[in-house]
């Protein structure tokens, strides 16, 4: 199960880092919008907002409508994800562009605190919570790394249609590996 969560975190990190660190070179070099703009300064202020509102979110119904159990809420953001990235691939109103990352951000940052923290407490448990942790979180860095180098690659190669199409995959990945969490916990259940 914790590795599980941690490929799932890798995907993670892909999209989360993928947008925070491609969305401003994509706003210059594609959409010739200035940093100093209206539509920037907006993404960029957004972002960190509902990262912080879906990772309150994501918890809260995890932990009350879920009875704790987070996969099934994963699941779902990463789903909602994939869809809100194949949707801003289409976008062609810088406006919707701009929305279409504040959503993305907000469903990765919601996977990314149930997780990488609450999901690591609880397959940890009291005695190896912080080695959970550790293995999960880690993977979301090596997710990181792939939306530096593998991202600018695909860019490189394929130019920017390549970016949010490359981050969809990772979505429908994470999502998958949460399908297969929530089948592992109904077999648990189901044996006890």
């Amino acid at each position: 199960m914790v590795w599980l969560t941690a490929w799932a975190y890798f995907c993670t990190g892909v999209v989360r880092y993928g947008v925070d660190d491609w969305f401003p070179k994509y706003f210059q070099e594609v959409r010739h919008v200035s940093l100093l703009s209206a539509e920037f300064q907006f993404t960029a202020w957004m972002i960190p907002i509902v990262a912080t509102l879906g990772s309150i979110a994501s918890g809260y119904v995890s932990d009350i409508y879920f009875k704790g159990r987070r996969a099934p809420v994963a699941a779902f953001l990463y789903f909602a994800e994939t869809i809100i990235i194949l949707i801003a691939a289409q976008m062609t109103n810088i406006w919707a562009v701009c929305i279409s990352l504040v959503a993305i951000s907000f469903t990765c940052n919601a996977t990314h605190s149930i997780l990488g923290t609450a999901a690591a407490m609880d397959l940890g448990g009291r005695k190896m919570a912080g080695f959970a942790a550790g293995v999960i979180d880690s993977w979301q860095y090596l997710g990181a790394g792939l939306a530096g180098v593998g991202l600018g690659t695909l860019i490189k190669w394929y130019g920017w249609n390549a970016w949010l199409y490359g981050m969809a995959g990772f979505g429908v990945l994470g999502g998958v590996l949460m399908l297969m969490m929530i089948a592992m916990e109904r077999r648990d259940v189901v044996g006890r």
